[in-house]
């Protein structure tokens, strides 16, 4: 489903939130001025978008690469995760800590991450969640 003031039949024009799912197939988001989630299970998640988020957003899949491409103007704070795969972006970004959750083992303690990477894209903003278990999480900078 699109939500939002404007919508234009895909892939022409979108404006407003989107969420998109389907189990087997691609979804491919083009063109869209919006946020929102995209989630499959087999099969790659593509979107160009027109503007940098002001909201949150998430983007994921079990089997397939996730590459989502924002204007060079993007300001957000990117959770990138995969299990078999590599995580890119080719937007300068500064590494954020991850806060381990501690778990009393054996009159011990054993500290577990979600991990999940994070990293600051300019001067931070909303929260972009990508995911792939068994793919590449990309993030581009378009034109």
């Amino acid at each position: 489903s699109v939500t939002g003031v404007q919508t234009c039949a895909l892939p022409i024009c979108t404006r407003g939130t989107f969420d998109v799912s389907n189990v087997n197939g691609r979804i491919d988001i083009k063109d869209v001025d919006g946020e929102g989630s995209a989630q499959t299970v087999n099969g790659p998640v593509t979107a160009t978008l027109r503007r940098p988020p002001t909201e949150n957003a998430t983007f994921r899949t079990v089997n397939g690469q996730v590459s989502v491409t924002w204007p060079p103007s993007l300001a957000a704070t990117l959770r990138m995760k995969t299990f078999n795969g590599g995580l890119y972006t080719d937007f300068p970004a500064e590494t954020l800590t991850t806060a381990a959750t501690p778990e009393r083992r054996g009159g011990g303690f054993v500290y577990r991450s979600n991990d999940f990477t994070s990293v600051r894209v300019g001067t931070g903003g909303p929260e972009i969640t990508l995911e792939s278990l068994h793919g590449d999480v990309r993030v581009m900078r378009g034109n």
